[in-house]
C-alpha cells in the first residue's frame, strides 16, 4: 500500500541551513521569506550545535538539509555527518548547481545521504548552469537520488527528467505547484476541472515512468478530487507513493526560529529553544494550519466525502489566500 498515512512517529524536521540560494527559482517563497524574517545567511556552529543536542536527546525520523540552497554552507556535508552518526537519515534538497570545493567534499562522504534535485528541464538553466547541473548527476550515480519535477500545467514538459532517471537510477520527485502569497493563486487551485486536469497529467507521467522501471513519489500533498477512481490503482502497488494528507514536518530556519510551512506561517514564530521535544515544537506550529485544513477551496468541496478525512495541503493554503483576498 503506497497510499502513505502519517502519525507523529512519522515527524520529520527541514533544517534550513542557508538563506541564500544561486538558482531563482520563479515559485520558491523561501528566500524571500527568510529575508523578510531578518534569517541570517548561514546557519552558525552555534546554532547547530543546539539543533544537535536537542537532536541527541529526542530523535526524529529524518532531518532533511536545505535552504536556500544547502550546498552554499561550507559544513552542510559535516553537519549532515554528525546527524548521520547519531543514527537519524539524512535529505539533502539541491538545485545541483554546486561549487568545486562542496563538489570535492562530496567524494569523500561516507554515509547516506538521500539527495532531492529539482531540475526545471534544460530551457530552464543558461548553458554554463546546465553544465554544471549535469555534472551533478554524474556525480550522484552512487547516491540514492530523487530527480523533481513540478507540475504547474498539464502540459508540462517531462520527457527529459524520465530519460535522466532511467540513465542514471534516480527516482522521480513530482509535486503539483501549490498557491503561495507571493505567487499567488496557482492554476490547479483555481477550479476543480484543473486540478483533475493536472492529475490526469501526473498519472501519464506515472505509468511512464513505471514502465521504465522508475519509481515515483509525490512530495507534496494531493488532492484526492485530482487522482481519478480509475487510477488508484497506481498508488497501491509499491512503486509509487501518494500522500492527501500533510505530513508531520516543520521547518527550522539559521536563527533556530519554526513554522509547519511557509504559506501558514504566521508573522512571529517561536523558536526551537522554546521547546522541550521536537514533537511538542511541531504541536504548537501545526496549530496555525488547523483552522485551513479541510475546509476546501473548490464549490465541488462542499460535498466531497473525502474531505474531512484526507484532503489538506494545496487546498488548505489556497482557501487561506481566499479569505485574506
Amino acid at each position: 500500500m503506497t497510499e502513505l498515512k502519517h502519525s507523529l512517529k512519522d515527524l520529520c524536521v527541514n533544517l534550513l541551513i542557508t538563506s541564500t540560494c544561486n538558482a531563482g527559482c520563479p515559485w520558491c517563497i523561501a528566500n524571500k521569506y527568510m529575508k523578510a524574517q531578518c534569517s541570517p545567511l548561514y546557519m552558525a556552529d552555534e546554532s547547530f550545535e543546539k539543533f544537535f543536542l536537542m537532536l541527541s536527546r529526542d530523535n526524529v525520523a529524518q532531518v532533511n538539509l536545505l535552504g536556500g540552497e544547502p550546498s552554499l554552507h561550507p559544513k552542510s556535508l559535516d553537519f549532515g555527518r554528525r546527524i548521520s552518526e547519531i543514527g537519524v537519515p539524512v535529505g539533502y534538497s539541491t538545485n545541483g548547481l554546486w561549487q568545486e570545493d562542496f563538489r570535492r567534499q562530496l567524494e569523500k562522504v561516507q554515509y547516506p545521504i538521500e539527495f532531492e534535485v529539482t531540475f526545471l528541464g534544460s530551457k530552464g538553466y543558461s548553458p554554463e548552469k546546465l553544465v554544471q547541473i549535469m555534472r551533478s548527476f554524474e556525480q550522484l550515480r552512487n547516491h540514492h537520488t530523487s530527480i523533481g519535477l513540478i507540475l504547474t500545467s498539464p502540459n508540462e514538459s517531462y520527457k527529459e527528467h524520465l530519460e535522466l532517471a532511467e540513465k542514471y537510477g534516480f527516482d522521480l520527485r513530482w509535486a503539483i505547484l501549490e498557491p503561495t502569497p507571493l505567487t499567488g493563486q496557482t492554476e490547479g487551485y483555481s477550479s476543480q476541472a484543473n486540478i483533475r486536469k493536472l492529475g490526469k497529467h501526473a498519472v501519464k507521467i506515472i505509468r511512464e515512468a513505471n514502465q521504465r522501471g522508475i519509481h515515483t513519489w509525490a512530495d507534496l500533498t494531493v488532492p484526492h478530487c485530482a487522482i481519478e477512481d480509475e487510477d488508484r490503482d497506481l498508488f497501491q502497488g509499491g512503486e509509487n507513493d501518494i500522500q492527501y494528507r500533510c505530513p508531520p514536518f516543520f521547518d527550522i530556519s539559521t536563527d533556530l526560529k519554526i513554522w509547519r510551512c511557509l504559506p501558514m506561517a504566521p508573522d512571529k514564530i517561536p523558536a526551537i529553544t522554546d521547546f522541550r521535544t521536537f514533537r511538542e515544537a511541531y504541536q504548537k506550529v501545526d496549530e496555525v494550519k488547523r483552522d485551513y485544513v479541510s475546509k476546501g477551496v473548490y464549490p465541488e468541496c462542499n460535498e466531497c466525502p473525502h474531505l474531512e478525512q484526507i484532503c489538506s495541503g494545496g487546498p488548505a493554503i489556497a482557501k487561506k489566500l481566499q479569505n485574506e483576498n
